[in-house]
């Protein structure tokens, strides 16, 4: 990657394999040689290739070419972990019982892509990381916490989980939470063990919320999803045991690159130093690619999209 001018930063993929294609294509790779390639830029694929969309098997087949070919990198995202336990195991029980998960989330995923392939593609996801760290830049697919970040590294020092270890992931325990952290993100419980149904159609109990604020005073302030907290919710302060839970990023850390949290409207900047480029590709919205040249401020004409709609034509 030292050698390229340009990274292009890719938003949360989720099977929509053809609006991929057209986006590395508006971004000036040319696909030859079994492989989109570029000789001034990197892909970086900030996680969830999988799951959801038409085409997952055809994503990842992109994604995956171009990290062999040097091309791209593959940040794990927690739509990656969730498919590769079901297919690995935890270490303990081999394979998992696919049934229940065929008809949820990864149900496009194991519909798409056939047994000895998936399995294939999980084996290779393995060395795949967790994040990446450049001088000036970090890309994580949900959540930057030093805490986390420092827990991996004590067996992952450059984010790649070593097999060896990597049934800790299933499991409770440490390693378990901090890599949570980093893929799902920080949410908080809905007071009074209220629910809330998301637009996806699941029911939840807490609520995504935003993790480089400076002075957040009620719950509102928190919140980071597209889905609006219950009535009375939102107005409730703030006390210290909420407070000290919650990670922080602060102004003068590196740029800060993630995806997960199903955007929607024109693509900008959160900070001066935060960028979030899942824009709802899989329900129909944005494909979003952030252009990032070190050294420079992030900047809304850095972004580039493609409608992801004809998808499903």
């Amino acid at each position: 990657m030292s050698n390229r001018t340009v990274i292009d930063l890719i938003g949360d993929v989720h099977g929509c394999g053809q609006s991929l294609g057209r986006l590395l294509r508006k971004l000036g790779y040319e696909y030859r040689d079994g492989a989109y390639r570029h000789s001034e830029r990197h892909a970086v694929f900030i996680g969830d290739l999988m799951d959801r969309g038409p085409r997952v098997r055809l994503a990842c087949q992109i994604a995956r070419a171009m990290v062999e070919a040097g091309n791209a990198t593959w940040i794990l995202g927690n739509h990656e972990i969730d498919v590769m336990g079901l297919v690995l195991g935890d270490g303990i029980e081999p394979y998992l019982d696919h049934t229940k998960r065929r008809l949820g989330k990864a149900a496009a995923t194991f519909n798409s892509i056939p047994g000895p392939e998936l399995l294939s593609l999980c084996q290779w996801l393995q060395d795949c990381p967790l994040w990446l760290e450049q001088a000036d830049f970090r890309a994580v697919h949900a959540c930057w916490d030093d805490h986390a970040v420092a827990r991996i590294r004590t067996v992952a020092p450059d984010g790649i989980i070593a097999r060896q270890h990597f049934g800790q992931l299933y499991r409770s325990g440490e390693l378990q939470r901090a890599v949570s952290r980093l893929v799902r993100g920080p949410s908080l419980p809905l007071p009074n063990g209220q629910s809330m149904v998301s637009r996806d159609g699941t029911a939840r109990k807490s609520f995504r919320v935003a993790f480089w604020l400076d002075e957040p005073d009620t719950l509102g302030d928190l919140v980071f999803q597209p889905d609006p907290l219950p009535p009375g919710v939102a107005e409730q302060p703030l006390n210290g045991t909420i407070r000290a839970g919650l990670p922080s990023y602060a102004s003068n850390q590196p740029h800060l690159f993630f995806g997960h949290y199903w955007r929607r409207g024109r693509p900008a900047p959160l900070a001066e130093n935060v960028m979030c480029l899942d824009y709802s590709a899989v329900l129909r919205e944005k494909l979003v690619a952030y252009r990032h040249r070190p050294g420079q401020a992030l900047i809304a004409d850095q972004f580039e999209w493609v409608d992801a709609a004809p998808e499903w034509t």
